[in-house]
């Protein structure tokens, strides 16, 4: 009775969640269209728009997911898991690549609190991918956006982050130098060598979150 109840549990956050990605959907499609498509920027300016949806839309997809993504995959095989699971690792890559691509362009993710906000979630949520998939992208990804959000021990833009913002940042950086790719830190060949950066990631998602505030990482501000 237990399982069968656990299984309608879980059944019902995977509903509400596919409904809530649903929703972002449709945000989405409701877009102009040079949001939508990178094919339809004209100017710069609609290319950096173009950007900072794509990282917005794709972290909250991304957060909507995360849940599933730092529970145990059900020992059946469920279809809406494995689909959650697949929107999740689409998403926090999109986010990933949006951010890196809006800061080749401008200084706006450095100075904006939501875009570095969605910045270190994405990088976060990329360790934890590191571990679930052996592909070494989701690590390449996260060095990458690790090294173009700013250095706590370096950057003078920290002022308007909070404390947890700085936090995850400084798991990020110590992870980012103790784990090099060309070091050999990341063996692709089992899916838990690179449980430290999954850790890691997980350490950075706590650090992030206060019991004496009102938010956290993967929450409105």
């Amino acid at each position: 009775m237990q399982d069968y109840d656990d299984t309608v549990d879980q059944n019902l956050i995977h509903d509400k969640i596919l409904s809530n990605i649903s929703k972002v959907e449709k945000i989405r499609q409701r877009a102009k269209p040079h949001l939508r498509s990178q094919a339809y920027c004209v100017v710069t300016e609609h290319t950096k728009e173009h950007h900072a949806f794509q990282l917005y839309l794709s972290f909250l997809t991304a957060t909507i997911c995360q849940g599933v993504l730092q529970k145990r995959a059900p020992l059946y095989q469920d279809p809406d898991h494995e689909k959650i699971v697949s929107i999740a690792k689409r998403s926090i890559t999109s986010a990933a690549e949006a951010f890196l691509d809006l800061h080749r362009l401008s200084i706006v993710p450095l100075r904006s609190w939501s875009a570095i906000h969605c910045g270190i979630g994405s990088a976060l949520l990329l360790g934890i991918l590191a571990q679930l998939d052996p592909s070494e992208e989701f690590l390449r990804l996260q060095h990458l956006l690790v090294d173009a959000l700013p250095n706590p021990k370096a950057s003078l833009d920290l002022a308007g982050l909070s404390i947890q913002h700085q936090r995850a940042l400084d798991v990020l950086n110590q992870r980012r130098q103790d784990a090099p790719i060309d070091g050999g830190a990341f063996n692709g060949n089992h899916p838990s060598a690179d449980a430290p950066v999954a850790n890691a990631s997980r350490d950075g998602a706590n650090a992030m979150h206060d019991t004496s505030a009102d938010h956290s990482l993967f929450t409105n501000r």
